[in-house]
């Protein structure tokens, strides 16, 4: 090659360097704005994020309260059936009493002692004295 065209190549080497330096300058500016625009995405997702668990305590401490109350009132109504299911033979008692039935019977067929049974037989008779004496 002549003299010439080296000459020329060599200035034209700054040229390019100079190119090449704008380019990457260009780049780190746009990686830059990208990484802010990234990191400004990241903190309002983190901020959703912590409003979403925030949300989900929120409704996990209402979720245990039902399930508190829920329970309780599940203890309640078992405690309701049970009394109620121990009124029933004394209900059945004096039914069978006002039918006529003797005492034996009642012991049979109602789940109740024999002192359960001659208090309302007891009652029962009172009961229709005070009816009689009415009228």
């Amino acid at each position: 090659m002549n003299l010439v065209n080296i000459e020329l190549l060599y200035s034209l080497v700054p040229l390019f360097l100079c190119i090449v330096v704008a380019m990457l300058i260009v780049s780190t500016i746009r990686l830059r704005q990208q990484t802010q625009n990234q990191n400004r995405k990241i903190n309002q997702l983190n901020e959703e994020l912590n409003a979403l668990l925030s949300c989900s305590r929120g409704i996990s401490e209402r979720l245990h309260s039902h399930q508190y109350q829920f329970q309780n009132i599940t203890h309640r109504q078992d405690k309701l059936e049970v009394s109620e299911q121990g009124h029933g033979g004394y209900k059945q008692a004096i039914a069978l009493f006002n039918r006529g039935a003797s005492e034996d019977e009642m012991l049979s067929t109602c789940d109740l002692s024999r002192g359960e049974i001659n208090l309302i037989a007891h009652l029962q008779k009172a009961k229709s004295k005070n009816q009689y004496q009415k009228i």
